[in-house]
């Protein structure tokens, strides 16, 4: 079960920096990041909307992500970061957006500012087509407008470090409360990360891509130097639970299928993990020994934990 108590965001970028992320997708991904220690929670759409067998293309719809967000929020009991992806249209669709999610207990709701349909998982590269500025920023303030006390992360994918610190600019001016330059390779060096705060003046997110240069160099005292408040490890659970699923259904197949269970997590364990250990205890409250609720006026009914 969570080890943390739930939070709000404001007590994320309060912490000291850098709070690090875990991209999950269920209630089942963020309960094993809660038990690993993680602070905070990010429901990835990409990550969402391969849990369904769907390409990160805008096939998923936002009801798909409004049930993620609310499993998530309930299941690891951290404050989670909302993928709100395009909004789901112009700002008024992202303005109902951004209610939903944070109704369903989003503490964060990160907005982007490419054109939709998305080209999908090449999207971080070079060569993304934006919505003009103007327009990317109203959709931040509509977020802001219809948010209660979730913070806004306006992320760009501006692929020239003079547009990302023009589109910093404005997210900050519409409400923006991070800021977000999806950028991971070299061509947006640590230079430009510095600049893109001090023209914002608000905390970054920095998402770190599996391989990236960002996930070998960003180190948690560049990341305080530079004002990184919030890392998102997106995609890294997801790629490594394919990756086991994988080799677990294959070996099932083959001549020792004996061997998954000898690497997997022992299912006494795994019970615990989700919550068997409350339902026996409330259980026990309720039902009494054996499942058996106790008769009214025995010497057990009424009778509870203290």
């Amino acid at each position: 079960m969570p080890v943390h108590a739930p939070v709000g965001f404001a007590d994320v970028l309060a912490a000291e920096p850098p709070v690090y992320a875990a991209g999950v997708w269920d209630g089942l991904s963020a309960t094993l990041a809660a038990a690993a220690g993680f602070r905070c929670l990010f429901v990835s759409g990409f990550a969402v909307a391969a849990s369904l067998g769907l390409p990160d293309a805008d096939l998923y719809t936002r009801a798909d992500m409004t049930r993620a967000v609310g499993v998530a929020a309930r299941a690891g009991g951290l404050p989670v970061i909302a993928d709100l992806d395009t909004g789901w249209g112009n700002a008024v669709n992202a303005y109902h957006a951004a209610r939903d999610f944070e109704r369903a207990g989003a503490a964060a709701l990160m907005l982007e500012d490419q054109i939709s349909p998305k080209p999908g998982p090449l999207s971080e590269q070079a060569g993304v087509s934006l919505v003009p500025r103007a327009e990317a920023a109203a959709k931040v303030r509509a977020c802001v407008d219809a948010r209660d006390r979730a913070a806004v992360v306006a992320r760009t994918n501006a692929d020239t470090v003079d547009e990302v610190l023009r589109r910093a600019e404005a997210y900050a001016a519409a409400g923006a409360d991070v800021v977000f330059p999806m950028r991971h390779d070299e061509t947006f060096p640590f230079e430009a990360w510095q600049a893109t705060r001090d023209a914002c003046g608000r905390p970054l997110a920095a998402a770190v891509a599996p391989g990236s240069w960002l996930e070998r160099e960003l180190t948690p005292a560049i990341a305080r130097e530079l004002g990184i408040a919030v890392v998102i490890y997106g995609l890294q659970g997801l790629l490594a639970t394919a990756r086991a699923l994988t080799a677990a259904y294959t070996d099932l197949l083959g001549p020792e299928p004996g061997v998954v269970a000898a690497r997997g997590v022992p299912l006494r364990e795994f019970t615990r993990l989700i919550g068997y250990d409350e339902v026996t205890r409330l259980r026990d409250r309720y039902l009494g020994a054996g499942g058996v609720p106790p008769r009214p006026g025995s010497a057990d009914a009424g009778r509870g934990d203290t």
